[in-house]
């Protein structure tokens, strides 16, 4: 679970994973489940009626993608110069975000890498790229 405040100062409650594809349809269950939740370590939420949550809430989705086999892609493009991928951290995206960048900024400058970046390679695991 997730709570943080928005700039304007309204709570942030979150967050959910779902494997739906690209389903963006908002599912009332998790939404319902994300509010008790909240309300177990927040009491005081619990004061709120869930009718005012409801009237004044505003859910956001957003597509997480992600490989099958659990790892993102990172790397250059092959046949495509100066093109780079780094997707697939699936709900990882911000605690992979600053080895991810690390990462890409290696590739780019021709560093030496720190990791092997065999298992993140676009090479072999992007069909869409006709490089299985």
């Amino acid at each position: 679970m997730t709570a943080t405040m928005d700039l304007m100062g309204n709570l942030v409650l979150g967050s959910s994973r779902q494997f739906s594809g690209f389903n963006i349809q908002v599912d009332e269950s998790v939404v319902l489940s994300i509010w008790k939740r909240a309300g177990d370590f927040f009491p005081k939420l619990r004061e709120q009626s869930l009718t005012d949550f409801i009237k004044s809430r505003k859910v956001r989705i957003g597509l997480r993608p992600y490989m099958p086999d659990g790892k993102p892609v990172i790397g250059p493009v092959p046949g495509l110069s100066n093109l780079y991928l780094a997707t697939g951290h699936e709900g990882e995206g911000l605690t992979l975000a600053l080895s991810t960048a690390e990462m890409v900024a290696d590739m780019v400058l021709g560093n030496t890498p720190h990791v092997d970046r065999a298992p993140y390679s676009v090479q072999g695991r992007c069909c869409l790229f006709n490089v299985c």
